[in-house]
């Protein structure tokens, strides 16, 4: 169990979340992920020793490109 866990989800597509995860004792730094399926492995995007909110903050904002990214390309193949 981690200290702190927070999930963000994306307003435009709410089966977009990304995990946000406190130090435990097994894992000494914060990191973040993008499950596959709730509550279970996924894409594991951020590892920090400190909470970071501007990396945070970049990290959203890295996702939403690749979400819209992939939008248009799955457009451009339909």
């Amino acid at each position: 169990m981690f200290p702190a866990h927070l999930r963000l989800t994306y307003l435009k597509n709410r089966r977009v979340t990304i995990d946000i995860l406190s130090p435990d004792g097994k894992l000494p730094f914060c990191h973040g992920f993008i499950p596959a399926m709730l509550d279970q492995t996924g894409l594991y995007i951020l590892n920090t020793k400190r909470f970071k909110p501007k990396a945070i903050g970049h990290l959203l904002t890295q996702t939403e490109r690749w979400y819209l990214r992939a939008l248009r390309l799955r457009k451009l193949w339909l």
